[in-house]
């Protein structure tokens, strides 16, 4: 990944990029999905402590300790702190969603163009009570897939819980790493460390294909492009792909 000393933490992927945050480096890398052209978004200079990276077609946004930032070259904070302890960041659709886990809640920023965002909205329902103290990971396709330790998967949809669970899978997976959905993508993919395999399943939770390699037991993170028919699997010092088949 560009260079020694590189460990990614977390990847973000929109268009023809992936984003890999490198947490302990302070520094923020991009990478051609298709061309594998690689460059510095970030570096120590510009950001300190990141937390969380989300990005939206060319634009990337870090999570930092007082609010999310736009980088590009420069930084810019789009987005001040609002909630009080742990969270993480999504983009999708031009608006940004923060997870917080401390207040178990969904804020949506909606986008206005350029670096300006709205003010801040509840994403989930009044009536729909949520605990995210535990959440690990999560990801968006419109709806909202938070994912727990002992693959504990909760859907929510327009604010709303919905009925979700993993179907269908043989052997069925002991323990769900990390989470990848994307609205141009047709499956929800989850990443089993143990069991060395990246598994798809339909939006309901039905099982629809797995794809096996010793390799992904050290992935810490996944991003799919259905488009490319690629699996892209972040082992902390490397991007692996998979070529995605049956699909």
């Amino acid at each position: 990944l560009l260079s020694s000393g590189f460990k990614g933490d977390s990847i973000s992927s929109s268009g023809e990029n992936v984003y890999i945050l490198d947490k302990n480096g302070n520094r923020i890398v991009s990478i051609g999905i298709e061309t594998k052209k690689s460059k510095v978004v970030a570096g120590p200079t510009l950001i300190e402590k990141p937390v969380d990276i989300a990005s939206y077609e060319d634009s990337v946004f870090v999570l930092l300790s007082d609010g999310i930032y736009l980088v590009e070259g420069t930084k810019t904070r789009v987005i001040e702190k609002t909630w009080g302890g742990d969270a993480l960041i999504h983009a999708f659709a031009g608006n940004l969603y923060v997870l917080d886990k401390s207040g178990n809640a969904i804020y949506r920023y909606t986008g206005s163009g350029g670096d300006s965002y709205g003010d801040q909205q509840n994403w989930l329902s009044s009536s729909t009570k949520a605990d995210f103290t535990n959440a690990i990971g999560w990801s968006l396709d419109g709806a909202v897939y938070v994912l727990y330790p002992n693959s504990k998967i909760l859907k929510y949809s327009q604010g709303s819980p919905q009925n979700f669970s993993l179907k269908g899978i043989t052997p069925e997976i002991g323990s769900v790493d990390a989470v990848y959905a994307d609205p141009d993508n047709q499956y929800i993919y989850f990443l089993d460390r143990a069991g060395k395999r990246v598994v798809a399943v339909e939006k309901d939770g039905t099982y629809k294909a797995q794809y096996i390699s010793d390799q992904v037991s050290e992935a810490v993170a996944l991003a799919v492009s259905e488009a490319d028919k690629k699996i892209i699997l972040l082992t902390g010092e490397k991007l692996l792909s998979i070529e995605l088949k049956g699909i």
